[in-house]
């Protein structure tokens, strides 16, 4: 689970989409492109704001689900 901003200048949609497209296809994954404009390079995105919220909220559970937390 990826997510990019369609605006970033620096991580862009394009070397995102080839490097999903280089990974192994029994790898679960999941490119997610948002649209947010918030600073100069729209590099990360804006505290708390939507893309922020649903990018950390589907991280998490993708992590659950992969990654899920073991008792010590």
């Amino acid at each position: 689970m990826y997510t990019v901003n369609r605006n970033d200048w620096i991580g862009s949609v394009r070397d995102s989409e080839e490097i999903d497209r280089l990974l192994p296809s029994t790898i679960d994954r999941q490119l997610i492109i948002y649209d947010e404009r918030w600073q100069e390079f729209n590099h990360v995105f804006q505290p708390n704001g939507s893309a922020d919220v649903d990018s950390h909220s589907k991280t998490l559970n993708w992590l659950a689900k992969h990654l899920p937390p073991t008792e010590n």
